[in-house]
């Protein structure tokens, strides 16, 4: 479900983290959400799609909506020729684009992928979601400083773990 999340260390930490990070903030925010919902998705061939990351209840005009994060790490890209910053997590929101909108719409649920990187690149969905929920926390008077709180912390969600990931990566005689 996450680009490189399994088999390496800190970065599937780092997807949970986001994830639990986002849902408390929605939640503490007033926002209705669902954390690991099974919303049914058929991946074809009798095999059962994950559940969504995060569901958001009456988001898009009434409509629920399915959020799921994607982590990415450009420490372990092979090289660094080709190198574009920004350019994985757009590419990594699409293909969930592809892969799920069509398959969530046609059981009455929307879709927004969440893609984020170890430097900190949100995509464009990320973003938005991000803003509408530091204005739907505005407007509830939860008070002007949990925008900044909301960044803050899913900041740190995102770049904690970099280090971890460097230090697995030294050869054993440094360490």
């Amino acid at each position: 479900h996450a680009v490189l999340c399994a088999g390496t260390i800190g970065i599937k930490h780092r997807h949970n983290l986001v994830r639990d990070t986002l849902v408390d903030t929605c939640y503490r925010s007033g926002i209705s959400v669902g954390k690991e919902v099974d919303i049914g998705l058929d991946g074809g061939c009798e095999k059962p799609l994950r559940p969504t990351y995060m569901l958001l209840y009456s988001w898009d005009r009434g409509l629920d909506v399915c959020v799921d994060l994607t982590g990415s790490s450009h420490l372990t890209q092979t090289g660094m020729i080709g190198f574009v910053s920004g350019r994985a997590v757009i590419d990594v929101a699409q293909r969930k684009r592809v892969k799920y909108d069509t398959k969530c719409a046609a059981i009455g649920y929307g879709f927004l992928p969440f893609s984020f990187s170890s430097l900190g690149e949100l995509d464009e969905g990320a973003v938005t979601l991000l803003k509408r929920i530091r204005k739907f926390s505005m407007t509830q008077d939860v008070g002007a400083c949990v925008a900044v709180h909301i960044i803050n912390r899913i900041g740190f969600s995102i770049v904690k773990g970099v280090g971890t990931q460097i230090v697995s990566r030294l050869p054993s005689y440094v360490l």
